[in-house]
């Protein structure tokens, strides 16, 4: 054999080589992808878990305590609230903009699900209802414009002040 022949026989096993490695690469890149895709529906499912979570902590309080079960009742349906119902009340409307707050951060980052692309509108068209009955109390209105604007970033404000329950 000569060394033509060794030659283009080290071609051929070259090329072979080459298309066995990319037939390698291409079934990891499959395998890679299938990992991530199971990750992402990980992730997904634990970001809501943890959201749900988060959400249940802010109500847990009025279902366990009768008097803030009360305090909350009266509130929203705009009912006279004492000095120190009204900051419970408040603090609870607090805690609720304060899961909001959070909740907008992600959307800006563009951490969500495809149900909020449509931007804070949406997910405003959504919680709006329940903001109106928060809002309902004038002790509540009165907290959004005087403590407010110092606990919530500017943007946050701006947001709500946006779309929220007292612009519609």
């Amino acid at each position: 054999m000569n060394w033509d022949a060794l030659g283009a026989m080290g071609e051929i096993a070259g090329a072979i080589a080459v298309i066995a490695t990319l037939f390698f690469l291409a079934r990891q890149l499959q395998v890679n992808t299938r990992e991530l895709e199971r990750t992402n529906e990980y992730q997904r499912s634990t970001t809501l878990v943890t959201g749900n979570e988060i959400f249940n902590s802010v109500f847990r309080p009025i279902m366990q305590d009768p008097e803030l079960a009360e305090i909350y009742l009266k509130g929203t349906k705009g009912k006279p609230l004492s000095e120190s119902e009204e900051v419970r009340y408040c603090i609870f409307v607090s805690t609720f903009l304060s899961l909001m707050e959070g909740g907008s951060e992600s959307l800006k980052s563009g951490f969500t699900f495809e149900d909020y692309e449509a931007g804070y509108q949406a997910v405003f068209d959504q919680i709006n209802p329940f903001l109106v009955k928060l809002f309902n109390h004038p002790a509540a209105k009165t907290w959004l414009e005087e403590e407010a604007p110092a606990l919530f970033t500017k943007e946050f404000m701006d947001v709500f002040h946006e779309y929220g329950p007292l612009m519609h």
